[in-house]
């Protein structure tokens, strides 16, 4: 599910239309009314992929989690899927190879799930990794809590894509995300008020701090509209970084560009 995100949506399309078949991304559209984004959605609706408009408004977003395991559920009693990955539009899926390192390889990713048996369990996306402003191929490793299915099981989902129960069982897997979560000061700016204004007055300080302490939706950018281009430049480093040349070079060989 994605609004306005006018960067990321068309790498987002390209890379994961590249490796699994863009008939076989869908892609909920939450009322999107950027010009270029919805010129993107159209191009590529011609080219295979489904978009869902029915979701556009912003009651709609704290939904996302059910929105996108009901579609898992329909698609799963078609018999033609064996795995079904919730993704944001910031979530590249890779993986973790047996030397630590993070592929990006389309043949190896497709291989590793090729392996995989369908069980009763959920698969665990342990590790995200988050680009860094200002140093293309590094990546700072977090832990993530994020799922995916196979078509033996399929569980609800909370807004973020993450299980509502603990008493799933769910199985460690090597399948990564590279999470390019961090954009431009401009950017991440125009983004955190777009995606904040349905829900809190953004031009209202002392409503913005009562909203992050209730952690209102999207609670976690209202520390942006706080900061100077200079302290948001200063949170990233290359300190314990990552170096994982393959997402470029994959992006670079299908033909995106990769400025964002």
């Amino acid at each position: 599910m994605q609004r306005n995100e006018a960067e990321l949506l068309e790498p987002w399309i390209q890379y994961h239309g590249t490796l699994f078949g863009y008939e076989n991304l869908f892609i909920f559209d939450n009322g999107s009314d950027n010009l270029q984004v919805n010129r993107l959605l159209k191009e590529y609706e011609e080219r295979g992929i489904h978009v869902d408009r029915q979701f556009s408004k912003s009651e709609d977003y704290p939904d996302k989690g059910k929105i996108l395991t009901d579609c898992a559920i329909r698609l799963n009693e078609t018999q033609d899927y064996n795995f079904f990955f919730p993704l944001d539009c910031d979530e590249f899926l890779a993986l973790r190879t047996a030397d630590g390192k993070v592929s990006c390889n389309f043949s190896e990713i497709k291989k590793y799930l090729r392996s995989i048996s369908p069980s009763q369990t959920t698969y665990h996306v342990i590790r995200n990794y988050l680009n860094i402003i200002g140093h293309p191929n590094y990546f700072q490793e977090h832990s993530y809590s994020k799922v995916f299915f196979n078509n033996d099981l399929i569980v609800p989902l909370d807004h973020g894509s993450h299980l509502t129960s603990s008493s799933i069982n769910v199985t460690p897997s090597d399948i990564v995300y590279i999470h390019c979560h961090a954009k431009p000061f401009a950017t991440i700016l125009a983004h955190s008020r777009d995606k904040l204004r349905p829900w809190v007055d953004v031009n209202n300080p002392k409503a913005l701090e009562e909203f992050e302490i209730d952690r209102g939706v999207g609670w976690h950018l209202v520390k942006y509209l706080r900061m100077s281009e200079r302290e948001y430049l200063s949170i990233f480093n290359k300190k314990n970084a990552i170096y994982i040349p393959t997402f470029l070079d994959i992006l670079e060989n299908i033909g995106c560009k990769t400025h964002f």
